[in-house]
């Protein structure tokens, strides 16, 4: 079974994230945005959070069975192919801002905030431990989250053994109780715990991935009207972020109905699902990763040509083809990244794997596996 509705959800979640880091270029150029637009403008860092749960489902889709009995061999095996699913495109984008900052340092233009680009952080994020507690910000930001993510993917034959041995009433008390925690830790975190918030708001809701795998496996709410309840908690979303935000709430309560929107998109056969797994918004499912690693790179080098700042006083029409050309721009470099590095890096390292084991075991071919 192929979850194609998951995937177009990723196409949403990536726009939200964009329009997130894109705050100040929209208010700059739309000061005026009725109140309800900026809070949820403001609450699109929200999109990594569904990423989180989407890939604790995608994981365990992929390798619940794999690990039933676990082996040295089919976990470095499961490791070098996530790798090969995160590591080339991130390695790519560290390379390209160390080359500009390079081509910088020989007068060929300017550094926007180089206190961010320092050698300790640079080695976080090759690394994968920037959000391991370090959370030394600078470089590719949004990279943040891939740090995180390989933290799940290490520990995830764990968190399949935990899971797994739930009762279809403890799986649903896990989720909910995961949920609920996100939302009160990042509220009260001082300190050196807010150090700890991004990692631990991934276990939280990588966990519930897991979790929802399992609810599935096992039936749960099989005869449910799983179709509009997908229609009404994909609305619920960033309604609920928005209204959060909008009384000085913090808008993390909204991955409750994020666990919900995933678990009725699982399920769902009717329309918002069929629209989800078109052909354009699995496409962009797919590019998703790319766009989220190379977006902010892509920004800062279409606001040297087109500077948001010189357009505050265009009409509206100017300001909207001022945002679709940043759009434009990072759609064809995000495509391009994912078809001439991401998936062909992806397919090398397979290979490579392939030809690496395959004088050593007999057909040991590696199964296509649900993108996560």
């Amino acid at each position: 079974m192929r979850f194609e509705s998951l995937t177009g959800l990723r196409t949403l979640a990536a726009v939200w994230v964009v329009i997130y880091h894109f705050k100040e270029e929209i208010v700059k150029l739309f000061p005026h945005l009725p109140a309800p637009l900026l809070e949820f403008v403001n609450t699109g860092g929200l999109g990594v959070d569904v990423f989180f749960v989407l890939s604790g489902f995608v994981i365990s889709y992929n390798y619940a069975t794999t690990f039933k009995n676990f082996d040295g061999k089919t976990y470095r095996r499961y490791l070098w192919l996530r790798l090969a699913r995160i590591y080339p495109l991130h390695l790519a984008v560290l390379f390209a801002y160390a080359a500009l900052l390079f081509i910088a340092s020989r007068g060929y233009g300017t550094v926007n905030n180089p206190e961010d680009f320092t050698l300790s952080s640079l080695l976080t994020y090759l690394l994968l431990i920037q959000a391991w507690g370090f959370e030394i910000e600078g470089w590719n930001k949004p990279a943040w989250s891939i740090t995180a993510e390989w933290f799940a993917y290490l520990t995830f034959p764990v968190t399949r053994a935990l899971t797994a041995r739930l009762s279809p009433g403890g799986l649903l008390l896990c989720s909910v109780m995961a949920l609920v925690l996100v939302p009160i830790m990042a509220a009260n975190a001082t300190g050196a715990a807010l150090h700890f918030v991004n990692i631990t708001r991934l276990i939280c809701e990588f966990t519930v991935g897991c979790c929802l795998y399992w609810m599935h496996a096992k039936g749960m709410g099989r005869h449910l009207p799983w179709s509009p309840i997908a229609a009404v908690s994909l609305l619920a979303v960033p309604v609920v972020a928005t209204v959060c935000s909008s009384l000085g709430v913090i808008s993390y309560w909204a991955t409750l109905p994020i666990g919900v929107m995933v678990y009725a998109l699982i399920q769902a056969r009717g329309p918002i699902a069929t629209w989800l797994s078109s052909r354009p918004m699995v496409f962009w499912g797919q590019v998703s990763y790319a766009v989220y690693l190379t977006h902010l790179l892509t920004r800062s080098l279409l606001t040297r040509v087109i500077n948001p700042d010189a357009f505050v006083d265009a009409a509206t029409p100017v300001k909207i083809g001022v945002l679709l050309a940043f759009a434009v721009g990072i759609g064809t470099v995000a495509t391009l990244a994912f078809l001439f590095i991401e998936e062909p890096a992806r397919k090398w390292m397979r290979r490579r794997y392939d030809q690496r084991i395959s004088g050593r075991v007999p057909g040991a071919a590696i199964q296509p596996e649900q993108r996560g």
